[in-house]
C-alpha cells in the first residue's frame, strides 16, 4: 500500500468518528456530563501524545525541566481562568436573584486573550 494510501486510511478513522459524533450531536443535544467526559477524554490523548512523542526527545536535548514548567504554567493557568469563569458566572446568578443591574463582562473571550498575550505569535 502506498504512503498516501496509507495514510488515507488511517485519517478515515477519526474522519468517520467526528461524521458520526456531530450527527447524533445534531439529532440529540449531549448533556454536560457526556461532553465534560469527551472533553477529559480529549485531554488525556493530548497528554499520552505529549508523553509518547516529545518528551523523550526534550529528555534527550537536556530541555525537559523547561518543558515541564511550560506545561505546569499552561495547567495553572487554565484552571486559574477556569475559575475567573465560575467566579463571573457566581456573579451574574447573584445579581439575577437581587434584581440589581450589574455589567458582567459576557463573551469576552478571555482563552484567546491570554494565549494572544503569552505567545503573540501563535496563529490558530
Amino acid at each position: 500500500m502506498s504512503p498516501v494510501g496509507q495514510a488515507a486510511l488511517l485519517v478515515s478513522f477519526p474522519v468517520a468518528a467526528g461524521a458520526v459524533g456531530s450527527t447524533v450531536a445534531a439529532v440529540r443535544r449531549p448533556g454536560t456530563r457526556v461532553v465534560s467526559g469527551i472533553q477529559h477524554f480529549a485531554a488525556g490523548v493530548v497528554i499520552a501524545a505529549l508523553a509518547s512523542e516529545l518528551l523523550p526527545d526534550l529528555r534527550h536535548e537536556g530541555n525537559l525541566g523547561w518543558a515541564a514548567a511550560g506545561f505546569t504554567t499552561g495547567v495553572v493557568l487554565v484552571l486559574a481562568l477556569a475559575a475567573y469563569g465560575r467566579r463571573l458566572d457566581t456573579r451574574e446568578e447573584t445579581a439575577e436573584t437581587k434584581s440589581v443591574v450589574r455589567t458582567v463582562a459576557v463573551g469576552v473571550p478571555i482563552g484567546f486573550l491570554a494565549t494572544e498575550v503569552f505567545s503573540p505569535g501563535l496563529r490558530v
